[in-house]
């Protein structure tokens, strides 16, 4: 949405990967267009990494590649799901990204981040946010890692009374509230795809491991890392604030966006309509509201809600007989810090070990 710096004629590029992740991008070649086009960057260059898709990230210096701003990646064409490979065209438009800004050269630096694989072989897109490497992609793994099954389709009064690991895929039919059918989900596979599996913290805490080989569920003090970056980059964690910590990180798919663009959309996944608060997702981290499922003495346990206007994610921090979570609200800018019962169903989010 807004940044302070804003465009440029491009000189140089440098790729790079993400340090843990065999991969180099090289061949890198550069055009742009001309007169009204001249801030639309035509990218190539050659992909090689032993994974099987990658996401790239650029990021652009104004100051001689002292300072680096991540750009949108929505304001990047083709730069997902790729495969290693050679001829690799991406486009960015700067006329979108920086439309103010008067530069006699641009660096930009590009970021080739390895999609990660779960045992049940999905993939998820992951994204460089500052110094730690996350999901982009809320986790959907339904066996923990050495194989065997998580728990599922407990009814309500197992659920609120579960002491042992389980996940639950919202009702594609709608929750608690009634919200009715989810448009666009026809099934509980797609709404899993959609929005991942809503899992109690016995399985999160479980020892055999939600996440994938190398990553974990992150701790509140990594939850605040990523926050404070966020911030550090103009986004403030501020409940009123449009252009707040969470609007930034949160997916810009949301009905009746003023973006004009596909960001519009009835369709789920995506947030629930606000004349204000929208998202439009500055660093790749793609937050979507997967919802509540209800537990640990609720007046509605075991029951579902707030699909489309709640996400919520846990952390690896307990506190006290509670667990710490973060979550962002479709009405709200900002990154909450709540304590909420074990019994709980909430979305994860996987960060790499460094």
């Amino acid at each position: 949405m807004k940044t302070s710096i804003l465009f440029f004629v491009l000189l140089t590029l440098t790729g790079w990967t993400f340090a843990e992740e065999p991969g180099e991008i090289t061949n890198i070649e550069v055009s742009q267009g001309t007169e009204d086009e001249e801030r639309v960057v035509d990218i190539q260059f050659d992909l090689i990494g032993s994974g099987d898709y990658y996401d790239v990230y650029l990021e652009a210096s104004f100051d001689n590649g002292v300072s680096f701003t991540q750009v949108n990646p929505r304001e990047v064409t083709g730069a997902n799901d790729l495969t290693p490979d050679n001829n690799i065209g991406i486009v960015w438009d700067g006329r979108i990204s920086y439309p103010e800004v008067d530069a006699a050269e641009t660096i930009i630096r590009l970021t080739a981040t390895r999609q990660v694989e779960d045992v049940d072989e999905n993939y998820y897109r992951t994204v460089k946010i500052g110094d730690q490497l996350w999901m982009a992609e809320n986790l959907r793994v339904t066996r923990y890692n050495d194989q065997y099954d998580i728990p599922a389709g407990l009814n309500n009064t197992d659920w609120e009374n579960a002491t042992d690991g389980a996940y639950a895929i919202y009702p594609h039919e709608g929750g608690y509230y009634d919200d009715g059918s989810i448009e666009g989900i026809n099934s509980d596979a797609e709404m899993l795809e959609a929005y991942g599996a809503l899992y109690n913290w016995y399985a999160v805490d479980d020892t055999r491991g939600l996440c994938p080989d190398g990553w974990r569920v992150p701790a509140d003090a990594e939850w605040t890392q990523l926050v404070n970056y966020v911030v550090g980059q103009g986004y403030p964690d501020e409940e009123d604030d449009t252009d707040g910590a969470g609007n930034a990180l949160k997916s810009c798919w949301q009905e009746n966006h003023d973006d004009g663009s596909d960001c519009d959309t009835s369709e789920h996944p995506r947030w629930d309509s606000h004349t204000t608060h929208q998202g439009f997702d500055q660093f790749g981290f793609s937050a979507l509201p997967g919802g509540i499922r209800w537990g640990g003495s609720d007046y509605r346990p075991g029951k579902w809600s707030h699909i489309g206007s709640i996400g919520f994610w846990w952390s690896a921090t307990e506190a006290g007989s509670d667990v710490l979570g973060r979550g962002m609200r479709y009405g709200t800018g900002d990154v909450h810090l709540r304590d909420e019962p074990e019994q709980r169903g909430f979305s994860v989010r996987c960060i790499r070990i460094d």
